[in-house]
């Protein structure tokens, strides 16, 4: 079984690097030391890329990526800003939950403004 990262996945993986280094990292400093919670502004920055929704399916506005490239991505994000990858892993676990398992009025009421932070 072949475990190495396929090449998009080592291209996503320094993409997503490069961003959380440039946009992300200069934020974690004040945020955290003065207790400031995470904010939509904040969430939006990072939506591009499908940290939220990122294993959902498109035609839902998801990102339809698989495990494995997900989870790089929220590896770079927990070595960035810890508390962020916890909010983002958690609206997740919710998204996920209510995608297969909500009724078609919690989708509708959910899923979406989740998706758009």
């Amino acid at each position: 079984m072949d475990f190495d990262l396929n090449e998009e996945q080592k291209m996503l993986k320094t993409n997503v690097r490069r961003f959380l280094e440039k946009e992300i990292q200069p934020l974690v400093e004040e945020y955290e030391s003065k207790s400031i919670p995470i904010t939509k502004k904040i969430i939006k920055k990072v939506l591009p890329f499908g940290f939220i929704g990122g294993l959902l399916p498109e035609e839902i506005g998801g990102g339809n990526l698989d495990h494995i490239t997900y989870f790089l991505m929220i590896e770079e994000l927990s070595r960035v800003w810890p508390s962020l990858r916890a909010a983002v892993s958690t609206s997740n676990m919710i998204l996920t939950h209510i995608y297969e398992s909500g009724t078609d009025k919690q989708k509708e009421k959910f899923i979406e403004p989740l998706l758009e932070a």
